[in-house]
């Protein structure tokens, strides 16, 4: 019953882990983005193509802060689920 929770708290499911999708969609979006990416580098001189790699970076920064509260909010509805089902 308490399978999942030794492997969570002995490290062998690391959610902070998580691969990052492979599938045909996403694969044409990543490549979609870097090369609109490339481009406007290609626009930009010296101070713009650095100040738009920090805003990208800082972008980044953002989507782990909210993939972190997505994952608690995630793991806090699936725990409110089992809840509910366990007091029916």
């Amino acid at each position: 019953m308490d399978k999942t929770l030794r492997a969570l708290y002995s490290g062998e499911i690391r959610p902070c882990e998580k691969a990052y999708p492979t599938d045909e969609v996403y694969r044409e979006l990543a490549e979609q983005f870097e090369a609109q990416r490339a481009e406007l580098v290609k626009l930009l001189d010296e101070k713009g193509a650095f100040l738009l790699t920090e805003l990208l970076e800082l972008h980044m920064e953002m989507c782990t802060y909210t993939d972190v509260e997505d994952f608690i909010s995630g793991f806090r509805l699936g725990a409110r689920i089992v809840l509910e089902i366990l007091d029916n």
